[in-house]
């Protein structure tokens, strides 16, 4: 699979609700942002929220350098495995935070 070919759409949404994600293409992106991680890093990295490619509606947050475009952060990206920081970058209600991918 070509994942460069995936979209770079950006859809801000306020909290994320299992109606929005499914309605999302798979690999879209969500939502993104800048600042410190304090769980993740010491200084400042961008991140972007993305919807997963496959079929289960699930979804994953990854971080990288600031300087890096949301493509490359999606792409490269170091991901966020905790559920936790997951739900206070992406706001989202329980049945959405369960479809977090931790692996």
């Amino acid at each position: 699979m070509d994942l460069t070919s995936q979209s770079n759409t950006t859809t801000k949404v306020e909290k994320l609700t299992i109606e929005i994600l499914k309605a999302l293409e798979h690999g879209d992106i969500i939502d993104h942002g800048v600042g410190i991680i304090h769980a993740v890093a010491d200084h400042e990295v961008k991140w972007v929220a993305c919807k997963g490619l496959g079929p289960i509606n699930d979804w994953a947050i990854y971080y990288g350098h600031p300087y890096w475009d949301k493509k490359h952060i999606k792409l490269h990206g170091i991901k966020i495995r905790d559920r936790i920081i997951a739900r206070e970058l992406m706001p989202c209600d329980d049945e959405v935070l369960k479809k977090y991918r931790l692996h």
